[in-house]
Protein backbone atom coordinates (compact mmCIF):
# COMPACT_ATOMS: atom_id res chain seq x y z
CA UNK A 1 0.00 0.00 0.00
CA UNK A 2 2.69 2.60 0.86
CA UNK A 3 4.85 1.29 -2.08
CA UNK A 4 1.86 2.25 -4.59
CA UNK A 5 0.55 5.78 -2.94
CA UNK A 6 4.14 7.25 -3.01
CA UNK A 7 4.55 5.95 -6.36
CA UNK A 8 1.06 8.03 -6.97
CA UNK A 9 2.81 11.05 -4.89
CA UNK A 10 5.97 10.60 -7.33
CA UNK A 11 4.23 10.96 -10.59
CA UNK A 12 2.20 14.40 -9.07
CA UNK A 13 5.47 15.86 -8.26
CA UNK A 14 7.23 14.80 -11.82
CA UNK A 15 3.78 16.34 -13.41
CA UNK A 16 3.97 19.76 -11.59
CA UNK A 17 7.83 19.89 -12.56
CA UNK A 18 7.03 19.09 -15.86
CA UNK A 19 4.13 21.97 -16.03
CA UNK A 20 6.17 24.36 -14.17
CA UNK A 21 9.15 23.23 -16.58
CA UNK A 22 7.82 23.85 -20.03
CA UNK A 23 5.60 27.25 -18.38
CA UNK A 24 8.06 28.57 -16.13
CA UNK A 25 5.91 31.85 -15.62
CA UNK A 26 2.72 29.44 -13.91
CA UNK A 27 2.42 27.76 -10.85
CA UNK A 28 0.63 24.32 -11.73
CA UNK A 29 -2.37 23.13 -10.19
CA UNK A 30 -2.89 19.57 -10.49
CA UNK A 31 -7.25 18.03 -10.25
CA UNK A 32 -7.16 14.52 -8.77
CA UNK A 33 -9.85 11.87 -9.07
CA UNK A 34 -8.91 9.06 -6.66
CA UNK A 35 -10.34 6.76 -4.29
CA UNK A 36 -11.65 8.19 -0.44
CA UNK A 37 -9.05 5.48 0.72
CA UNK A 38 -5.98 6.98 -1.32
CA UNK A 39 -7.44 10.64 -1.20
CA UNK A 40 -8.68 11.12 2.90
CA UNK A 41 -5.68 11.32 4.90
CA UNK A 42 -4.54 8.59 6.98
CA UNK A 43 -3.60 10.07 9.77
CA UNK A 44 -7.06 10.89 10.69
CA UNK A 45 -8.05 7.13 10.17
CA UNK A 46 -7.34 3.67 11.69
CA UNK A 47 -4.39 3.35 8.82
CA UNK A 48 -2.34 4.92 10.96
CA UNK A 49 -1.79 2.27 13.77
CA UNK A 50 -1.14 0.53 10.74
CA UNK A 51 1.79 2.75 9.73
CA UNK A 52 -0.11 3.12 6.64
CA UNK A 53 -0.10 6.09 4.58
CA UNK A 54 -2.12 7.58 1.24
CA UNK A 55 -1.75 10.26 -1.34
CA UNK A 56 -3.66 12.37 0.54
CA UNK A 57 -1.26 12.56 3.56
CA UNK A 58 1.77 12.66 1.17
CA UNK A 59 0.73 15.36 -0.61
CA UNK A 60 -0.59 17.73 2.60
CA UNK A 61 2.96 16.95 3.88
CA UNK A 62 4.92 18.07 1.26
CA UNK A 63 2.55 20.72 -0.12
CA UNK A 64 1.13 21.88 2.76
CA UNK A 65 -2.63 21.94 4.03
CA UNK A 66 -2.90 25.23 2.60
CA UNK A 67 -2.22 24.25 -0.84
CA UNK A 68 -4.20 21.23 -1.06
CA UNK A 69 -8.13 20.76 -0.61
CA UNK A 70 -9.01 17.15 -0.57
CA UNK A 71 -13.06 16.34 -1.69
CA UNK A 72 -14.52 13.22 -0.04
CA UNK A 73 -17.93 11.37 -1.37
CA UNK A 74 -20.15 9.66 1.28
CA UNK A 75 -23.22 7.25 0.67
CA UNK A 76 -26.21 5.32 2.47
CA UNK A 77 -27.69 3.39 -0.12
CA UNK A 78 -28.05 2.47 -3.68
CA UNK A 79 -25.92 0.27 -6.07
CA UNK A 80 -22.51 0.18 -7.03
CA UNK A 81 -20.47 -1.67 -9.42
CA UNK A 82 -17.70 -4.05 -8.24
CA UNK A 83 -16.78 -7.83 -8.16
CA UNK A 84 -17.31 -10.10 -5.60
CA UNK A 85 -13.79 -11.10 -5.31
CA UNK A 86 -10.64 -10.57 -6.53
CA UNK A 87 -10.66 -11.41 -10.42
CA UNK A 88 -14.29 -11.43 -10.86
CA UNK A 89 -16.24 -9.96 -13.40
CA UNK A 90 -17.47 -6.52 -11.90
CA UNK A 91 -21.29 -6.20 -11.66
CA UNK A 92 -24.05 -4.20 -9.98
CA UNK A 93 -24.83 -4.79 -6.41
CA UNK A 94 -26.98 -2.94 -3.78
CA UNK A 95 -25.79 -1.62 -1.54
CA UNK A 96 -26.52 -2.09 2.01
CA UNK A 97 -27.49 0.90 3.80
CA UNK A 98 -25.01 2.21 6.55
CA UNK A 99 -24.40 0.50 9.42
CA UNK A 100 -25.02 1.74 12.81
CA UNK A 101 -22.40 4.31 14.46
CA UNK A 102 -21.14 4.91 10.83
CA UNK A 103 -20.94 8.48 9.07
CA UNK A 104 -23.06 7.04 6.70
CA UNK A 105 -25.94 6.28 9.07
CA UNK A 106 -25.25 10.34 10.51
CA UNK A 107 -25.64 11.63 7.28
CA UNK A 108 -28.37 9.88 6.64
CA UNK A 109 -30.03 10.88 9.20
CA UNK A 110 -29.18 14.70 8.69
CA UNK A 111 -30.48 14.48 5.41
CA UNK A 112 -33.37 13.29 6.39
CA UNK A 113 -33.87 16.27 9.08
CA UNK A 114 -32.91 18.67 6.49
CA UNK A 115 -35.08 17.14 3.49
CA UNK A 116 -32.50 17.30 1.10
CA UNK A 117 -30.81 14.21 0.40
CA UNK A 118 -27.80 15.47 -1.14
CA UNK A 119 -25.28 18.24 0.94
CA UNK A 120 -21.84 19.08 1.45
CA UNK A 121 -19.98 20.30 4.60
CA UNK A 122 -16.56 22.31 4.51
CA UNK A 123 -14.54 21.42 7.13
CA UNK A 124 -12.02 24.19 6.96
CA UNK A 125 -12.21 27.67 5.48
CA UNK A 126 -9.06 29.81 3.60
CA UNK A 127 -8.64 32.88 1.27
CA UNK A 128 -10.36 30.96 -1.27
CA UNK A 129 -13.10 29.12 0.73
CA UNK A 130 -14.64 31.31 3.38
CA UNK A 131 -17.83 29.17 4.55
CA UNK A 132 -17.16 26.09 6.97
CA UNK A 133 -19.72 23.86 9.19
CA UNK A 134 -20.10 25.85 12.75
CA UNK A 135 -17.55 24.73 15.43
CA UNK A 136 -20.46 22.82 17.09
CA UNK A 137 -21.18 20.50 13.77
CA UNK A 138 -17.45 20.11 13.76
CA UNK A 139 -16.78 18.69 17.02
CA UNK A 140 -19.65 16.48 16.35
CA UNK A 141 -17.71 15.05 12.80
CA UNK A 142 -14.33 14.92 15.29
CA UNK A 143 -15.63 11.65 17.33
CA UNK A 144 -14.12 8.86 15.50
CA UNK A 145 -16.92 6.97 13.08
CA UNK A 146 -16.91 3.79 11.08
CA UNK A 147 -16.48 4.93 6.89
CA UNK A 148 -17.57 2.49 4.42
CA UNK A 149 -14.59 2.05 1.45
CA UNK A 150 -15.37 0.03 -1.59
CA UNK A 151 -12.98 -0.48 -4.13
CA UNK A 152 -12.34 -3.24 -6.62
CA UNK A 153 -14.57 -5.77 -4.70
CA UNK A 154 -17.50 -5.69 -2.48
CA UNK A 155 -18.27 -8.61 -0.05
CA UNK A 156 -21.38 -8.26 1.61
CA UNK A 157 -21.12 -11.38 4.00
CA UNK A 158 -18.25 -9.26 5.91
CA UNK A 159 -18.47 -5.82 5.20
CA UNK A 160 -18.15 -4.24 8.30
CA UNK A 161 -14.58 -6.26 8.14
CA UNK A 162 -13.80 -5.68 4.84
CA UNK A 163 -15.16 -2.53 4.25
CA UNK A 164 -15.68 -0.30 6.98
CA UNK A 165 -12.69 1.66 8.55
CA UNK A 166 -12.46 4.27 11.84
CA UNK A 167 -11.91 7.52 10.85
CA UNK A 168 -11.62 11.37 12.38
CA UNK A 169 -13.97 12.45 9.14
CA UNK A 170 -13.42 16.37 10.08
CA UNK A 171 -9.51 15.96 9.28
CA UNK A 172 -9.78 13.54 6.93
CA UNK A 173 -10.77 15.60 3.65
CA UNK A 174 -11.80 19.43 3.64
CA UNK A 175 -15.15 19.19 1.80
CA UNK A 176 -17.53 15.78 2.29
CA UNK A 177 -20.07 15.94 -0.03
CA UNK A 178 -22.92 13.11 0.69
CA UNK A 179 -25.38 11.72 -1.78
CA UNK A 180 -28.01 10.13 0.30
CA UNK A 181 -28.69 7.70 -2.75
CA UNK A 182 -25.98 6.40 -4.92
CA UNK A 183 -25.80 4.13 -8.52
CA UNK A 184 -23.56 2.16 -9.49
CA UNK A 185 -21.37 3.27 -12.69
CA UNK A 186 -22.32 2.22 -16.26
CA UNK A 187 -19.89 1.74 -19.05
CA UNK A 188 -19.23 4.23 -21.26
CA UNK A 189 -19.88 3.06 -24.95
CA UNK A 190 -17.21 2.91 -27.38
CA UNK A 191 -17.85 5.53 -30.30
CA UNK A 192 -16.36 4.44 -33.74
CA UNK A 193 -12.96 6.15 -35.11
CA UNK A 194 -11.50 6.17 -31.47
CA UNK A 195 -7.84 4.67 -31.59
CA UNK A 196 -6.74 2.55 -28.84
CA UNK A 197 -3.21 3.26 -27.75
CA UNK A 198 -1.28 0.17 -26.34
CA UNK A 199 -0.13 0.86 -22.61
CA UNK A 200 3.16 -0.41 -22.18
CA UNK A 201 3.37 -3.47 -19.24
CA UNK A 202 6.89 -1.93 -18.14
CA UNK A 203 7.53 0.49 -15.05
CA UNK A 204 10.96 0.66 -14.20
CA UNK A 205 10.27 3.19 -11.29
CA UNK A 206 7.61 1.26 -9.90
CA UNK A 207 10.07 -2.31 -10.25
CA UNK A 208 13.14 0.43 -8.24
CA UNK A 209 10.69 1.38 -5.46
CA UNK A 210 9.46 -2.69 -5.19
CA UNK A 211 13.19 -3.79 -5.07
CA UNK A 212 13.76 -0.65 -2.81
CA UNK A 213 16.65 0.77 -4.87
CA UNK A 214 17.58 4.66 -5.22
CA UNK A 215 15.46 6.47 -7.61
CA UNK A 216 17.45 8.80 -9.52
CA UNK A 217 15.93 12.08 -10.30
CA UNK A 218 13.72 12.59 -13.42
CA UNK A 219 15.28 13.74 -17.08
CA UNK A 220 13.77 16.34 -19.23
CA UNK A 221 11.84 13.45 -21.13
CA UNK A 222 10.87 11.08 -18.35
CA UNK A 223 7.62 12.71 -18.03
CA UNK A 224 5.67 13.29 -21.42
CA UNK A 225 1.70 13.08 -21.21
Amino acid sequence: WNLRDSAMADFVDSAIKYVERKNPNIQARVIIWAHNSHLGDSEATDKKKRRQYNLGNLLRQRYSLERTFTVGFSTDHGTVRAAKKWGAVDEVMDLIPSLSGSHGELFHKVSRIIANPDFGLFMRTNERHPRAVTNECLTELAKPRIQRFIGVQYVKRSERQSHYIRCDISKQYDLLIHMDKTSGLQPVKESKGVVKIPLHGDYPRWNKYAKNEDVEEEREDDFDP
